[in-house]
């Protein structure tokens, strides 16, 4: 299965990786960047100021630059429900 993104990035989804009570996160690949990704799919996309919160929260995380932390890549505007993530 694909997902394609606002900014036209495809997304392989590779298996699910674990849920919880924000939402789902997928292994996924991006092949055109060659790029394994965790794609965090928004359980309730209407609660705009959680996945909001949610994003400030991994932007913050990817100031500290540590190899045990994922970076944030990007989020979904157009859908307000997907966050891509890379652990590097």
């Amino acid at each position: 299965m694909t997902v394609q993104i606002d900014n036209g990035t495809v997304y392989t989804l590779l298996r699910r990786a674990g849920e919880g009570g924000y939402g789902t996160v997928f292994v996924a690949y991006d092949e055109e960047n060659d790029l394994m990704v965790a794609l965090k799919a928004c359980e309730d996309p209407g609660d705009t100021n959680r996945m909001d919160r949610e994003a400030q929260i991994l932007k913050a995380l990817f100031k500290l630059q540590h190899p045990n932390i994922v970076t944030f890549l990007s989020r979904s505007a157009l859908s307000r429900q997907l966050l891509v993530l890379n652990s590097k």
